[in-house]
């Protein structure tokens, strides 16, 4: 179990002791939000206020305060999920996106490689076509000669 820590303090003129198991600074700084919260209240028309009255709207001052952050904080944590869904969304497209990319560079290992085979095959065909440029020659010049001999 948690040590108690006992706290004097003052509030509404009064000096209490205060026993907790948060630290005492903190214990200080709720009450010191307590008398801010008085203090708001007591002034101007709340000064003929009794210390009942004051405490009354003090605490509502306080509860106002407590879920109004309490709202914000739902609302953070709706953000922050809405976020996380967004995220997350985003994540699946991004590996989606990298799928596609892994696909892509296969295609494009595939295609060079047809490309090198297309090449060779290019080249096959213009040594062919060389060969018989230069069988057709032979062949022209034979001819000639044949013509010029007869």
């Amino acid at each position: 179990m948690a040590e108690k820590n006992h706290v004097t303090v003052m509030i509404e003129g009064r000096t209490m002791t205060i026993v907790g198991t948060e630290s005492p600074e903190y214990m200080k700084s709720v009450v010191d939000y307590i008398e801010q919260k008085n203090s708001e209240i007591r002034s101007g028309k709340g000064k003929k206020m009794n210390v009942a009255m004051a405490s009354i709207l003090t605490s509502i001052n306080v509860a106002d305060d407590f879920f109004k952050e309490k709202q914000h904080r739902e609302d953070i944590e709706s953000e922050l999920e809405n976020i996380k869904n967004e995220l997350e969304k985003t994540k699946e497209e991004l590996e989606n996106a990298n799928k596609e990319i892994e696909q892509l560079n296969r295609d494009i290992y595939i295609l060079k490689d047809d490309m090198n085979m297309l090449a060779e095959e290019k080249a096959q065909v213009e040594d062919q076509l060389d060969e018989y440029f230069v069988a057709l020659d032979a062949s022209k010049n034979i001819s000639h000669k044949n013509r010029n001999n007869k």
